[in-house]
């Protein structure tokens, strides 16, 4: 079962799909559609991609994202999810979160003055704790920002 044009949330799946579809464009939605049933191939589901032609343009403009901002944010949702047994950020307070950055960063500051020597990228275990205590610092600097925020 094909998934509905409304379900594509992965921004590559809808550039792929903008692409394929590209050739279909037009400002006037009944020219693209027209267009598109009269191209001459026969293949099934061109009411689905007309369909998920109307959601892209619908769509808000995606944000190029750069690649370490991307697995970065993956890492930061993993955690998040991993945590979804605890109560959620919305109720906490701005100073509440910010007491717990700060307490996120003294962690940090103490995982990154655990290693002294170089070259320090080979200390798979140091990396992998300045990982973990950067992300918990990062995701509470995100519930400020989602609670914060409009």
């Amino acid at each position: 079962m094909k998934p509905k044009p409304y379900d594509i949330k992965d921004p590559a799946e809808r550039s792929r799909l903008l692409w394929e579809l590209s050739g279909y464009l037009a400002d006037d939605k009944e020219a693209s559609r027209k267009a598109f049933l009269e191209d001459g191939t026969d293949q099934p589901g061109r009411e689905y991609a007309i369909a998920a032609l109307d959601q892209i343009r619908r769509a808000p403009p995606m944000v190029d994202v750069r690649p370490a901002v991307q697995k970065f944010a993956e890492q930061m949702e993993k955690v998040l999810k991993d945590n979804d047994h605890k109560d959620g950020w919305e109720d906490m307070s701005p100073w509440d979160i910010v007491e717990r950055i700060r307490e996120e960063s003294d962690e940090l500051f103490l995982a990154i003055n655990a290693e002294s020597g170089y070259p320090w990228s080979d200390n798979k275990e140091w990396c992998k704790a300045l990982i973990g205590e950067a992300t918990d610092m990062a995701n509470f600097c995100m519930m400020l920002y989602d609670n914060v925020s409009d």
